[in-house]
């Protein structure tokens, strides 16, 4: 499966329609699209769409921090684990795009709040460059492993509250 770590218009990209954006009437996707979802059937097939277009952006956007902290970094042990988490990552990709495919959501939604993700997670990105080369190597290291600690903190997030929904019984829950 390739793996799509920036859905764009040229990829299909889908949203909800916003003052503040311009959509395409045939890339427009609304609540009530989701709404009547087989699978989603007594659950708000709105909420759950957004829920994992936003689990998706942080992936793809973790994706590209590990992959380019662990090119920068001068600590063997660090460049390792951040590889780790950038395969782990792609392989959550994988299984979200799935995911999103099965229950019927357009694998390229991007939701408003996974726009909202997006930003976030590109200042967290830019925050590991902005001290480049004017402080010393062990306060890069630092910076760009907090950056990795704050999107592992997410990521598990993400994914412990999307086991928690998995338990809540049809007709309740967000």
């Amino acid at each position: 499966m390739t793996v799509t770590t920036n859905p764009t218009y040229d990829d299909g990209a889908i949203t909800k329609w916003l003052p503040s954006l311009a959509v395409q009437p045939e890339r427009m996707a609304d609540d009530a699209g989701f709404a009547d979802l087989p699978a989603l059937k007594g659950i708000n097939g709105g909420f759950v769409a957004d829920l994992l277009s936003d689990m998706t952006m942080h992936e793809r956007c973790g994706l590209h921090l590990y992959r380019s902290v662990a090119g920068r970094t001068h600590n063997p042990m660090l460049k390792r684990r951040y590889q780790e988490f950038g395969a782990e990552t792609e392989r959550h990709i994988e299984i979200l795009t799935t995911l999103l495919g099965e229950l019927g959501i357009p694998p390229t939604y991007v939701s408003p709040s996974a726009r909202a993700t997006e930003g976030t997670d590109a200042h967290l990105l830019e925050s590991t460059f902005l001290f480049s080369g004017s402080v010393d190597l062990m306060t890069q290291e630092l910076v760009m492993l907090d950056a990795v600690l704050l999107a592992e903190t997410r990521d598990h997030a993400n994914w412990s509250g999307l086991a928690d929904l998995r338990h809540l019984p049809r007709g309740q829950g967000p």
